[in-house]
């Protein structure tokens, strides 16, 4: 019990007192985490007002848009906020998110330079059915509940792979990037900052040119995201890393219980200083400390 002998002290004490308690109750409030939901397979255009895609009944059908409503929401935290975005994936041939999709494109723009950009405060999670209450993150699957985030914008790709090399036929119309993360965050991986994309296969990437001849799959430019739990396939590049690449040693990423197939880097360009076909980094050696957690088998690299 506060006992207090000079009111004024008294006073000034609990003055103090209360202001802590709204300083704390404050916090609290603006570091809650906002869910938003996203499912390819609605007939919902976009979800109605009020608390667009914060419900499995009411999602977003197109992942862009959850991303750009993720921007939106965020904007209005100090701090920020966090947000999670749960993805409804499928079984057997999953559900396809392509960046150039939107309410307004419904079967796409074809800009080639559209990409899913990850962003600082911002979870993408794939795996899930569709029907998980937020009391049952843990029920997700990726492995069962297949979600694709592809770069196939236009005619359907023909990809074939062998033993020799691969073929990607209708490749010349594919996104550049299909995945892109640009956020320097220093030497914090891992942290709830950083950007995660979890739960994905990510596939389809031409990065065919330019300055855009690098990291067809995944792109990093000083970032520190998190990878876990992705297939990264199927991803092609004149020059270098058609899966993964990081490009700048400032950045810290983490690719952990990933597996890199079916990616080819120099496709069609013999003289080039083609260098990593699943994943190649730039000023960081694979395993050293730019590849925060990245030991002990966290990516599996299959021909």
């Amino acid at each position: 019990m506060l006992k207090c002998n000079i009111r004024s002290r008294c006073h000034s004490v609990l003055m103090l007192f209360a202001l802590l308690l709204s300083v704390v109750v404050v916090h609290a409030a603006s570091a809650q985490t906002i869910r938003l939901h996203v499912d390819g397979t609605t007939t919902l255009g976009t979800p109605t007002n009020p608390n667009p895609g914060e419900t499995w009944s009411n999602p977003y059908k197109y992942l862009s848009a959850a991303i750009a409503q993720a921007n939106a929401l965020l904007s209005g935290f100090t701090p920020p906020a966090k947000v999670d975005i749960w993805v409804r994936g499928a079984t057997v041939s999953g559900v396809t998110y392509r960046p150039d999709e939107s309410a307004a494109n419904p079967t796409g723009s074809g800009s080639r330079t559209a990409t899913f950009t990850l962003r600082q405060y911002v979870s993408i999670y794939g795996g899930f059915a569709g029907t998980e209450s937020s009391s049952q993150f843990n029920l997700r699957s990726p492995a069962t509940n297949i979600t694709i985030l592809s770069g196939d914008l236009g005619t359907v790709d023909a990809f074939v792979a062998g033993s020799s090399g691969h073929t990607y036929g209708n490749y010349s119309d594919n996104s550049h990037h299909v995945v892109a993360s640009s956020v320097f965050l220093g030497a914090n991986p891992g942290t709830p900052a950083a950007p995660h994309l979890d739960g994905f296969t990510v596939r389809g990437g031409n990065a065919d040119g330019g300055s855009n001849a690098n990291g067809a799959g995944i792109w990093v430019y000083q970032g520190n995201p998190t990878i876990r739990n992705c297939i990264i396939e199927q991803n092609t590049t004149t020059n270098t890393a058609g899966g993964f690449y990081l490009e700048d040693g400032n950045g810290h990423p983490i690719l952990r219980d990933c597996t890199l197939r079916h990616n080819t880097a120099g496709a069609g360009n013999p003289l080039s200083f083609a260098r990593g076909g699943g994943f190649s980094s730039e000023n960081a050696e694979p395993y050293s400390d730019k590849w925060d957690e990245c030991v002990n088998g966290c990516i599996e690299l299959l021909p």
